[in-house]
């Protein structure tokens, strides 16, 4: 799933623009979920997409953590879109990367 979508163009930011907000969807927001996934904690992780609208399907790694029966993952990656814009941030996405293994 995508991670936080950030920037006046989604309706979402909470914490301004520019660099404070990337970093704390990066550091707090994003890695809420991802450590959810990394504790394979699939009620967690609908939880915090919905306290923190940072994930936009949650259901899917539920489904996934279910699938595996809940018992390893490893987050490979995060990063947001503006890795590879560089810049100032205002619009910008969330995106991680996970293994999931019994």
């Amino acid at each position: 799933t995508d991670l936080t979508h950030y920037g006046p163009s989604y309706g979402f930011e909470p914490k301004g623009r520019g660099q404070a907000a990337l970093d704390w969807v990066q550091n707090e927001n994003d890695s809420e979920f991802l450590n959810m996934i990394s504790n394979c904690n699939a009620r967690g992780a609908i939880d915090s997409a919905k306290k923190r609208q940072n994930a936009c399907c949650p259901g899917a790694v539920a489904a996934a953590i279910s699938a595996t029966k809940g018992t390893h993952a490893k987050i490979t990656d995060s990063r947001t879109s503006q890795f590879r814009r560089g810049g100032t941030p205002e619009d910008f996405v969330g995106y991680g990367g996970a293994l999931l293994y019994k």
